[in-house]
């Protein structure tokens, strides 16, 4: 999927929110050729409005107030006449206008809209990252006939004739279960009031059971059938981000707002929880969160959690450019579902799936063959940590369901990239993982810290076929364990999770605590647990903290009745270049040392993150030296008993140049390149060239400058209109989203190279 460039139309300060306003933008600039004047930009204010419009040029201005799009004669438009005042309350006001001028000599001007949030306590309101006013069509939105975000009449009706019946598990009629994609006018804004969002979309209520909360989850989505921007351009979630440029993603198709699922009622962010616990662990796709609040038609509908979605965008953003297609499937994790299938490559790829997995279950897989057909079919190693991750949080709600697997298939005359997400192979995307971290959903369904759920996963379970399958292989095995351990030993450790789970909790608390105890938002749901005040969610966040203390013991308990792991050795490193199986380390004690528990049956692979110029000779592992810069190492064969096996990396310092591209974002004026010095010598810049093209590798020579080793140096392209950060140049060319990023040496030619899939295809 090749991305167009976006051109940005004004200089900025800071580069994302320059980004973000691109839409916006494209208003204003519509709004000086018609010539109307708005006395009140948008935003969120502490006063009440008097809001005035004046044309310009002669003519009579309609407007609206309802989200509707005005249209002189229609059912609720007005004539202005005079300034609108609009007036603040004791509770938060969201309104929506739109204006539009029709002159005298009969022409009509675009459409202007300004969108207003009114609270006395103006930005002082707002702790949320986010603030998210959405109008529409009444009816359809709100509506008790057809309004997606109510049960409607079709519901009472239907319950009233049938008071039997369990919504849980039986479906009932009602508006909220609509399918259908409607056009609103979405405006976010962050806290302090900046606009980054102003634009016609579609809205859509997703999910299953869940759409029957009183809060409802629901997807915004950008396309060319609603407004001239076709994307929403922001960095709403930054630590998402790119995989080679490893700058925030800016550009969404769709922007999901989770109502936090099942756990809607209890800690109200599970999900969220484990996306950031996983991504900490090195876990590649993963639902990003931010909290917002929202209104719709002017309507408080509480705080929600800002997702990403796995669409065609996101693969493009975090990825890069591609010419083929990435497939996703849904399902079970031994079955993915063909009836849930959009277009006939994702048909294609679940019978693909299926018919592999099923092979896999019954195949001999101590067989070097049929091993390297399960390497060439999935990513081994993405397929273990996916395993250990949902094992770990103890997902009820998983595998039969919630599973979802994504590969990349070329386009014609296109040739797989092996080691990349190009290769062909599957992948598993994180999400829904609301059941987990000790959720007791009304009181008696789901996993708490001691439930053992192990076996079920290895033997018995009909959905786990893949995995029961891969485990016949020994290295299978031992990389599921060494998954399990460095996730109990990192990102998920207690100390872990509770420094991400109140990092989650302090974003979203206060306007929580307003929802619950201030608002009737949750009164009359169809789930009594949904309205049980801040100390429950208290609660469950201490039952998250407990889970994650306690889930460490069940888990080698389990480990060590499944297999012969061994007994248990502390593994004790003071340098925390160091990594231990897939997983870097940091420091957890006093001392400023990383200590872990692990089996001593079980092998440990013992690696570095270093540096060019740093040279790792070997490693002291306990009384013994080993060589290499990469070991791996059976602790029962080197810890003395009752002592932590201590690992010391061994590295030595050569003086060496090293200059790399460090990150790079390509977006029309936004476009710019980081240089790192990671060497152990200071760089002369005026040896390197920065260029787009294979062609011609002196264009973009550097500035004759010396880079201290560790500095940073920023190359902005042509385009770029902002103002310059220190230590940074600017080249007189740009670069389009298909054109590599290289750094070339004077003498040894191309020293470091990005974005180069499509760029090498363009240059054959």
């Amino acid at each position: 999927m090749k991305r167009k460039n976006l051109a940005a139309g004004m200089p900025v300060l800071f580069f994302w929110i320059a980004i973000g306003l691109v839409a916006l933008l494209l208003y204003k600039l519509n709004e000086n050729n018609d010539n109307l004047y708005i006395s009140h930009e948008s935003g969120i204010y502490s006063d009440t409005i008097k809001l005035e419009v004046k044309p310009l040029t002669e003519g009579t201005v309609y407007y609206t107030a309802d989200g509707s799009t005005p249209q002189a004669g229609g059912k609720s438009t007005l004539v202005y006449e005079k300034p609108i005042l609009i007036e603040i309350g004791e509770d938060t006001t969201a309104v929506s206008y739109q204006f539009y001028c029709v002159y005298r000599n009969g022409e009509e001007s675009s459409v202007f809209r300004r969108d207003f949030i009114l609270d006395r306590q103006g930005t002082n309101r707002f702790t949320t990252q986010y603030v998210v006013s959405v109008t529409g069509d009444e009816e359809q939105l709100l509506g008790y006939e057809e309004g997606i975000f109510v049960r409607g009449r079709q519901f009472d009706e239907y319950m009233e004739a049938n008071p039997e019946v369990n919504i849980l598990s039986d479906v009932v009629p009602a508006n909220y279960l609509s399918n259908e994609e409607l056009g609103v006018h979405a405006a976010i804004f962050l806290a302090d009031g900046t606009q980054v969002v102003d634009q016609n979309c579609g809205l859509k209520i997703y999910g299953n059971v869940t759409r029957a909360k009183n809060q409802k989850s629901f997807r915004l989505t950008a396309r060319m059938d609603y407004d001239v921007v076709n994307e929403f351009v922001y960095p709403f979630l930054p630590k998402l981000v790119s995989d080679e440029g490893q700058t925030p993603i800016d550009a969404f198709q769709r922007l999901s707002f989770h109502n936090a699922g099942n756990d809607n009622g209890y800690a109200f962010v599970r999900t969220e929880l484990v996306g950031e616990l996983a991504r900490r662990a090195g876990f590649p796709d993963v639902l990003a969160a931010e909290s917002a609040v929202v209104y719709v038609n002017g309507r408080y509908q509480g705080v929600y959690w800002l997702n990403n979605t796995f669409d065609d965008r996101y693969f493009n953003e975090k990825y890069g450019d591609y010419s083929g297609e990435f497939s996703v499937c849904e399902g079970a994790l031994s079955e993915m579902w063909t009836e849930s299938a959009e277009t006939e490559a994702e048909i294609q790829c679940a019978e693909e799936y299926n018919a592999f997995c099923e092979w896999a279950e019954n195949a001999d897989l101590t067989i070097e063959e049929n091993w390297n057909r399960v390497e060439s079919t999935i990513d081994v190693e993405n397929f273990a940590k996916y395993m250990a991750i949902e094992y770990y949080v103890g997902n009820i709600d998983w595998p039969h369901n919630n599973v979802k697997t994504y590969r990349y298939l070329c386009a014609p005359g296109e040739k797989y990239t092996d080691g990349t997400v190009f290769d062909g192979r599957y992948r598993y995307l994180l999400y829904d993982t609301d059941y987990g971290m000790g959720l007791q959903f009304m009181g008696w369904f789901g996993n708490n810290a001691q439930d053992r759920i192990l076996q079920d996963l290895c033997s018995t379970n009909e959905h786990t076929g893949l995995f029961k399958g891969l485990l016949q292989r020994e290295e299978f095995r031992n990389q599921f364990i060494g998954e399990v351990m460095s996730l109990m030993n990192g990102s998920f450790a207690g100390s872990s999770v509770e420094a991400v789970l109140n990092e989650l909790n302090n974003s979203r608390y206060e306007e929580l605590r307003y929802m619950m105890e201030e608002t009737d938002l949750l009164k009359g749901s169809l789930w009594e647990s949904d309205d049980n005040g801040i100390a429950n969610v208290e609660n469950e966040m201490a039952i998250i903290r407990s889970f994650a203390d306690y889930r460490p013991a069940t888990v080698v308990s389990e480990l060590q009745e499944q297999w012969d792991c061994g007994g248990l050795a502390l593994v004790e490193v003071a340098d925390t270049r160091v990594c231990i199986n897939t997983a870097a380390i940091s420091a957890n004690t006093e001392s400023g040392t990383f200590v872990g528990t692990y089996f001593d049956n079980i092998p440990l692979t013992v690696s570095c993150t270093t540096t060019p110029g740093l040279i790792v000779d070997g490693y002291q592992v306990g009384s013994a030296y080993l060589e290499g810069d990469k070991i791996t190492i059976l602790p029962a064969d080197y810890i003395l008993e009752g002592e932590n096996l201590q690992i010391q990396p061994a590295i030595r310092t050569e003086a060496v140049e090293s200059l790399e591209i460090n990150r790079f974002h390509i977006r029309g004026a936004q476009d710019y390149v980081v240089l790192h010095n990671n060497g152990q010598t200071p760089v002369l810049l005026s040896d390197y060239s920065l260029v787009d093209t294979y062609d011609d590798l002196s264009k973009g020579q550097l500035p004759h400058q010396y880079l201290q080793p560790g500095e940073e140096f920023i190359v902005y392209g042509r385009e770029y209109g902002g103002e310059p950060a220190y230590n940074s140049y600017q080249v007189t060319y740009g670069w389009a989203t298909d054109e590599p990023v290289l750094l070339a040496h004077s003498t040894k030619g191309i020293v470091d190279a990005k974005n180069t899939r499509l760029s090498h295809e363009n240059s054959k």
